[in-house]
This record gives structure tokens, sequence and C-alpha cells, in this order.
């Protein structure tokens, strides 16, 4: 995964996804962790339970996720979802 790369962050208990876009990626020194910076785009999201639904404020804003709780493709992030 690199800069500019549309993927879909899956929440760590498999309810949702949503598409985000990675702006950069930074290493959190005193964790020895790499975290993707990535800019949430919300064009393409699933919830498990249709009382949810996707906040339109969260659009745009930069906020750091695991590589592990990114997916590459929609496909991957489906499966782990259902």
């Amino acid at each position: 995964m690199k800069n500019g790369d549309i993927v879909y962050y899956v929440d760590k208990e498999g309810k949702f996804y949503f598409d985000v876009e990675i702006v950069g990626i930074v290493t959190d020194l005193e964790h020895n962790l790499h975290l993707y910076q990535c800019k949430i785009l919300g064009n393409d999201y699933k919830f498990l339970n249709n009382e949810f639904e996707f906040k339109k404020e969260r659009i745009g804003k930069v906020i750091r996720y695991l590589k592990s709780q990114l997916c590459k493709t929609k496909e991957e992030a489906e499966k782990i979802i259902s």
C-alpha cells in the first residue's frame, strides 16, 4: 500500500467498512509501528447493523490506522464483515 491508494478500513469487531485514501505513512518509534494516514472518503461503505449510518461529517478527516485495519479490496472487506 502506498500514498494515493484507495483502500477499505474495517473496524476491529468486523461490523462495518468504509473507503479511505492513503495520504501518508508515518512510523511510531515508541511502539515500532507503521501507521497509515488516511483521508476518509465515504463513497463506498457498509454496516452490518442497518440502524447505523455513515456520518457525512467524517468525510475529509485524516486518521491514522494500522495496516491490519486496512483491506486492499472491497471483496476482502466484505469477507471480514460477513
